[in-house]
């Protein structure tokens, strides 16, 4: 745990403290709801960034390429996970076509 510091106009501690946002649940709770804020701004930025770089479109068969690339790596994955002695998957998954 933390202990913070602050120093703040008084008016506005007052008002603060008269509404019950001094309380270290609602700081919490206001903290909280900025960082989920800070990280959908920047999620938006990521996506502009992305949008912006003019990356060729993909067919639909190159993303399906890309699928079943990804599906290979986690069927290998899955085998030597079984292989480990005591490890058992929990998964069943066809090879990719």
């Amino acid at each position: 745990m933390t202990t913070l510091t602050i120093d703040l106009p008084d008016s506005l501690a007052k008002e603060a403290k008269d509404a019950g946002l001094l309380d270290p649940h609602a700081i919490e709770a206001m903290l909280r709801e900025n960082l989920r804020r800070h990280a959908i701004d920047d999620l938006f930025t990521a996506a502009d960034k992305l949008a912006a770089a003019k990356f060729p479109s993909m067919t639909m068969e190159e993303i399906q390429q890309e699928v079943n690339e990804v599906r290979r790596g986690r069927n290998v994955r899955l085998v030597l996970d079984t292989n480990i002695p005591g490890r058992e998957s929990r998964f069943s998954m066809p090879p990719a076509p």
